[in-house]
């Protein structure tokens, strides 16, 4: 299904089940709607639930410009307006969690809830923020993906999948990276994975759910942590999980994700 924008971008989208609940899935940089494939049939059995495709990844149009949290936001709210979801639960994974937070923080009390997968407020690490991707990663994979962009989505792509047994994922996701778009990639690289959004964080009233894996590298588990006790938020740690835990530890994700009252950090 598509929704086109007031800019004209057309905006993809899927929608499952039915309920008094929905959840707007949001994935990361260089991904699609697709990788949540493991959430939609059991969410889907008592939730109303909508999988998007970002602007400028999957089947939704890829304009020079406009890949900036500003736009994403804007586009989030359109797709909520369009579709008449009332307080709808926004589970955002990397990129999308931080669209999920400046959205959050724009719109307060739009949302019921905000689930934060594997989502950090500033990716790389400054002198007060070690719990992020080293300055030097982070430039030398922005320089590969220039210089080379399959070889930079498979660096990448290892980095996000630690796990000895997760061949198949990696497999199906580095396939989804390399079919995306090299502009769009370094524009939201720089426009959105260069920004530190910490201080958005003191200002969310919806309640927050971060999920982050055990051995995440993009986002370390301190930064999940931190998200969660600055929000006054709930925590949970995906054992032996890294980026992707709702891919390669699929039960115990959807078990957190379901659950109404894990633990607060």
């Amino acid at each position: 299904m598509y929704l086109t924008a007031p800019d004209g971008c057309c905006l993809a989208y899927d929608e499952y089940g039915e309920g008094p609940t929905s959840i707007v899935f949001l994935h990361g940089i260089m991904m699609d709607r697709s990788v949540f494939s493991e959430q939609v049939p059991v969410l889907a059995e008592s939730h109303r639930v909508i999988v998007a495709d970002l602007r400028g990844h999957g089947e939704s149009g890829k304009p020079i410009e406009g890949y900036d949290l500003k736009q994403y936001v804007a586009d989030l709210a359109f797709l909520i307006a369009q579709l008449g979801l009332t307080r709808p639960r926004l589970a955002g994974w990397s990129m999308g969690g931080s669209i999920a937070l400046a959205f959050a923080a724009s719109h307060p009390g739009v949302a019921s809830k905000l689930v934060l997968i594997g989502a950090t407020p500033c990716l790389v690490q400054r002198p007060d923020w070690p719990h992020a991707v080293p300055p030097e990663a982070a430039q030398q994979l922005g320089q590969a993906l220039v210089a080379d962009y399959a070889g930079g989505a498979a660096a990448f792509c290892q980095m996000m999948f630690p796990e000895a047994d997760a061949a198949q994922a990696s497999t199906r996701v580095l396939g989804v990276m390399r079919a995306s778009a090299p502009h769009v990639t370094l524009a939201c690289m720089n426009n959105i994975g260069g920004a530190d959004i910490r201080p958005l964080l003191g200002s969310i009233k919806d309640p927050v759910h971060a999920i982050c894996g055990e051995h995440d590298a993009v986002c370390p588990p301190d930064a999940s942590r931190h998200v969660a006790r600055v929000t006054g938020g709930a925590l949970s740690i995906i054992p032996e999980a890294g980026h992707c835990a709702f891919m390669t530890r699929p039960e115990a994700f959807n078990a957190a994700m379901m659950n109404e009252s894990p633990f607060h950090a």
